[in-house]
């Protein structure tokens, strides 16, 4: 019974170190990743941790054995972090995570309103640059616009003017061809706030179905390691009586004289049925 209290109150303690671990993990997910998918990781994580803590637990007091009592130390360990100091800490940091976020926040929006303007200014700057390049280039062209005018008033003056003006007209559609519209269904329009919903159930659902399979699967080999450390004691019991009776006979070996006559003389009356001279052996038939 004191074994199993001191295990209990062990096994609270262990819960409060869970609940400390529950809190680090609650505060980093709360500043950094509040989704619901960082939920279900963390909540599987810790579940996890629970789990092989239980285990760890039971092979170092319990000799593999996994008990009731401790997993109901460890909850109430964890729900006393969680009623106690946990609360106290929640209310602590999340005012501070909550400023920090807002701080973080408006430093974001003025290193944005400081780039806007970098921007504008970098833009004003390329547009003069474009405009004096364009000039430049419009007044080029209206020099070499100039020359090739005068070149061409000089060859048309020597040369005959021949004029050809073909009109054609290109038929742009082909009469008798008729088009066929396709007729389309009704679309289907995916809601993705359900399928994200669904997703993140599926995940939740598939992360606890694993930490039960894990469980169970210690469970099943703290139950074999038990058998084997049950078939252990029994053979170092064994060893215990063959060392025990190798020491006897070691001494035995030694006897002399005395001795050797009065061990010689047990054996014989015990194990061989023999009498000495003089003595009666008295049976008695009822059992009494």
């Amino acid at each position: 019974m004191a074994q199993q209290s001191v295990a209990f109150g062990c096994s609270v303690l262990m819960g409060i170190g869970l609940g400390v671990i529950y809190g680090l993990l609650k505060l980093w997910r709360t500043a950094f990743c509040p989704g619901r998918l960082a939920v279900v990781l963390s909540d599987s994580c810790f579940m996890l941790l629970w789990a092989l803590a239980i285990f760890c637990f039971s092979l170092a007091y319990l000799s593999g054995y996994v008990r009731f009592y401790v997993a109901a130390g460890s909850l109430s360990g964890i729900v006393l972090y969680r009623l106690t100091i946990g609360r106290v800490l929640f209310r602590i940091y999340s005012p501070i995570i909550r400023i920090t976020k807002k701080a973080i926040q408006k430093i974001c929006e003025k290193i944005k309103i400081f780039a806007k303007y970098l921007l504008k200014i970098a833009c004003k700057l390329l547009y003069n640059i474009n405009s004096g390049l364009a000039y430049l280039k419009k007044n080029r062209n209206i020099r070499s616009n100039h020359e090739k005018r005068n070149l061409n008033d000089k060859k048309k003056r020597n040369s005959r003017k021949k004029t050809a003006a073909p009109s054609t007209s290109a038929a742009n559609a082909a009469a008798g061809v008729e088009e066929t519209a396709v007729e389309q269904g009704p679309k289907v329009i995916d809601n993705p706030r359900k399928k994200r919903r669904l997703r993140y159930v599926l995940l939740y659902i598939a992360a606890i179905g694993f930490v039960f399979y894990a469980v169970i699967t210690i469970i099943n080999q703290n139950v074999k390691i038990a058998e084997k450390r049950a078939e252990l004691s029994e053979l170092q019991q064994h060893i215990n009586v063959v060392e025990i009776e190798s020491d006897y006979l070691q001494k035995v070996q030694n006897y002399e004289g005395d001795e050797l006559a009065e061990y010689m003389e047990k054996i014989a009356k015990e194990d061989l049925g023999y009498v000495s001279e003089g003595e009666r052996i008295f049976i008695n038939v009822a059992g009494d």
